[in-house]
């Protein structure tokens, strides 16, 4: 292929709508063994031909179709991290709550006991058993607290929320890796077809780009 029909082919990558990606990748992986090629710099040809197979997968003709595509997938990874970062609060929430009311419930009798113990004993008796009364008296403050007015304690469906929410999380941080690995992915694209692109095409991008972002 000569510099003209390297010229023509380049040129016809592009359309109305923008630079035609897939093209421009297969053009530019024609020409990378020719010495006198702007692509002659490209070695990674399976690199390429795995982002021709992206386009095609996900049903992608521009830069600017696959720049939408990119920021979408980078939008889910956030949005999906923030949910992470959610379920991770409740489950910690959760788990404070179902040991604060087994400490309130293991502890009890010793608050009763020292409530019951005669006056001129009770200092004794809190000197005993400080540790189980310090527990006592903190787990009490934290229920009345986070539960307010409704004081039923229900552990065992405290307990079926943090399954819930572990499975939650686990589920959440399964979808934020695969999310991780379609945008890295999705940005090699990005990166083979901004190299594919001739330079006056990848001037009128950036403008293109520039006049959508005022």
């Amino acid at each position: 292929m000569t510099l003209l029909t390297s010229a023509t082919a380049a040129r016809n990558s592009v359309n109305s709508s923008g630079v035609d990606a897939s093209a421009v990748l297969k053009s530019a992986m024609q020409q990378a063994g020719q010495p006198d090629s702007r692509y002659g710099k490209i070695r990674d040809l399976k690199t390429f031909a795995k982002a021709v197979s992206f386009l095609q997968v996900n049903n992608i003709s521009t830069l600017s179709e696959l720049q939408e595509t990119l920021s979408k997938m980078k939008k889910r990874y956030w949005n999906t991290n923030s949910e992470i970062k959610q379920t991770e609060k409740l489950l910690h929430e959760r788990k404070e709550l179902i040991d604060q009311a087994e400490n309130y419930l293991q502890y009890r009798d010793y608050h009763k006991a020292y409530k019951q113990t005669k006056p001129k004993k009770q200092e004794d008796y809190a000197e005993r058993y400080r540790t189980e009364l310090a527990l006592y008296d903190r787990a009490e403050r934290y229920l009345k607290e986070h539960l307010g007015s409704d004081t039923k304690l229900r552990p065992k469906a405290w307990k079926a929320e943090v399954a819930d929410l572990t499975a939650q999380k686990d589920r959440l941080y399964r979808e934020m890796r695969k999310l991780k690995d379609e945008v890295a992915e999705a940005e090699t694209v990005k990166r083979c077809v901004e190299q594919a692109i001739p330079p006056t095409e990848q001037r009128k991008e950036r403008s293109k780009a520039h006049d959508m972002s005022l």
